[in-house]
């Protein structure tokens, strides 16, 4: 059955009683629930919005610890659970992460952020004096893309990993 339903600015809607309610429902500002992908346990996520204790803020990579608050409240915690924090499921934005980037989140960096002094796997030597599967030093910091300078003649390679962070590194200066 179809239903015709004119709005006082003039404006007429036509559909069943269900394409109606939709479209109330999508008018009244409630997001679709088929938008935003389920959060669960185990799953990463970047903080979109306000926590419960201020501790963990927007912006911040998470991994979804407990989603059984009877309020509401997701429970959060920060990659290297040094903290936790509570929010509503819509203050996430969830996201896949590969474990090269869980390597970069814990370390406190971006995906693909090489700094000066990193050891990394070359994946493609782009034609620089390298093989695959070799180690070498990161001689400046990167802009991200995965590809690094190696040595000081300017040469980029393409990395396959990040083998050892310059703040880890127990080799010294030499």
């Amino acid at each position: 059955m179809t239903i015709k339903m004119t709005m006082a600015d003039g404006t007429v809607f036509e559909g069943t009683a269900e394409e109606l309610a939709e479209l109330q429902r999508l008018s009244n500002g409630e997001p679709d629930e088929q938008a935003k992908p389920k959060l669960a346990v185990g799953d990463y996520a970047k903080v979109v919005g306000d926590s419960v204790f201020g501790d963990i803020c927007e912006g911040t990579y998470i991994k979804i610890s407990d989603d059984g608050y009877d309020d509401g409240h997701i429970r959060i915690d920060l990659l290297d659970e040094s903290d936790f924090d509570l929010v509503k499921p819509e203050a996430l934005e969830k996201v896949e992460l590969t474990d090269e980037d869980l390597t970069f989140l814990k370390i406190g960096r971006n995906p693909g952020e090489f700094k000066k002094g990193d050891i990394v796997r070359v994946k493609d030597a782009c034609g620089a004096p390298l093989s695959p599967g070799d180690l070498c030093e990161v001689k400046c910091d990167s802009t991200g893309m995965d590809v690094v300078h190696v040595t000081e003649r300017g040469w980029a390679v393409s990395v396959d990993k990040l083998i050892a962070p310059v703040d880890a590194r127990v080799d010294g200066d030499e």
